[in-house]
């Protein structure tokens, strides 16, 4: 069954950012862990069919021979892709290019019920790109490794490698020697300037943000001030998960969190865009981070600035200045974390995942008057 990772209203905030003309795509390819060919097209069928065209499919798409030999041959006739794919109802841009390519070389075209049981043995080379798409179509396919190996003329070991791979270590991962950092030597005039130019841009930022909180951590009500961060977690033989969340200073409670095996711009992006889907109409909080390379991207940047919310950071060295996100943090971890070794990833996921619930919802706290965070936030209402 094809199954998405993203909900509707995860692909709405995701054209909504589109419409808005104010985020770049990278930006928005972050921000909901999405392909750009993916972005194309939930537009065009929002565009054409609404939103019942976003909702999840029941079932794999099935194509008989007919209807992909239309479809390839409305492209090679000048129709642009996204044409394609909505006049003839095609799941994906890569679900085309795969035909057109067997078409191109005299392969022949087939119903897409025969030969789906099989995936081809043998392996071939692939760039780069070629394995972030296949890992993205495997992962928005519900990991159907033999499905993404027939669909890509690969193999399954290699989908399934390169998936595992990504799982542990993100698009790391699918690097190979040629795709790795420069070092400073290898780099050319051209590169070492323009990295140049990168370092005194992000110190310039650095130095224009202030410590806007301040150390005031009281709020006289929801969505005032919030607080977010990123701490770490260790699992089985020695391997890294990340957990991101933003906790409200009115009462303590998570508004949003994301779990995720890299700590990268990608795991703050997806941290915010719930949380403020979530805001009360004019609400606007400040929301304050330390000073790590993800808080003070052009792309946290357009975000907090979209959103109207005000950004503060703390000072360098100072993690006090982020206390009670830091607070939390330690009260997750002996209460959950530092009573039991974590063998598997999804074992971790869930025991954070049943932790957040009880924490927002039944843990009572002294300062709430002997309410949980959400009974406390439910006065305010």
């Amino acid at each position: 069954m094809a199954r998405s990772r993203h909900s509707i209203e995860q692909k709405l905030s995701a054209l909504r950012m589109i419409e808005a003309e104010t985020y770049t795509w990278k930006e928005i390819m972050e921000a909901h862990d999405v392909s750009k060919d993916a972005l194309r097209v939930w537009k065009v069928k929002f565009d054409t069919d609404g939103i019942d065209a976003l909702k999840e499919s029941k079932t794999w798409k099935l194509y008989t021979k007919e209807q992909k030999l239309a479809a390839v041959r409305d492209y090679l006739d000048g129709f642009t892709k996204m044409e394609v794919l909505s006049k003839h109802q095609i799941s994906d841009w890569s679900v085309l290019r795969r035909w057109i390519k067997k078409y191109t070389s005299h392969s022949e075209l087939t119903d897409s019920r025969k030969g789906m049981d099989r995936a081809m043995a043998k392996g071939r080379k692939t760039t780069f790109e070629e394995r972030m798409e296949i890992v993205r179509y495997c992962l928005d396919n519900g990991r159907n490794y033999q499905r993404t190996a027939e669909m890509f003329a690969v193999s399954y070991q290699q989908v399934y490698g390169w998936t595992k791979k990504y799982d542990a270590d993100g698009v790391h991962g699918l690097e190979d020697r040629r795709g790795r950092t420069k070092q400073e030597e290898e780099l050319t005039n051209e590169e070492k300037l323009e990295r140049r130019i990168q370092q005194i841009e992000r110190e310039n930022e650095r130095l224009r943000a202030e410590n806007l909180m301040n150390r005031e951590f009281s709020a006289s009500r929801p969505d005032e001030k919030w607080c977010t961060d990123v701490t770490e977690f260790k699992y089985g033989a020695g391997r890294k998960a990340y957990l991101s969340a933003i906790i409200d200073l009115y009462d303590g409670s998570i508004v949003a969190y994301r779990v995720g095996k890299s700590n990268n711009n990608g795991l703050v992006f997806q941290t915010m865009m719930p949380a403020i889907a979530g805001l009360r109409t004019g609400a606007g909080p400040m929301i304050h981070s330390d000073r790590g390379y993800q808080y003070t991207s052009r792309g946290f940047k357009r975000i907090v600035e979209d959103a109207g919310l005000t950004h503060s950071m703390s000072r360098v060295g100072r993690c006090l200045d982020n206390a009670p996100i830091e607070g939390f943090w330690g009260t997750l971890k002996v209460e959950m974390y530092y009573l039991r070794e974590f063998q598997a990833y999804s074992e971790l996921t869930s025991a954070i995942e049943t932790y957040i619930s009880f924490y927002n919802h039944d843990r009572f706290q002294k300062r709430l008057n002997g309410l949980s965070p959400v009974e406390y936030r439910s006065q305010a209402a």
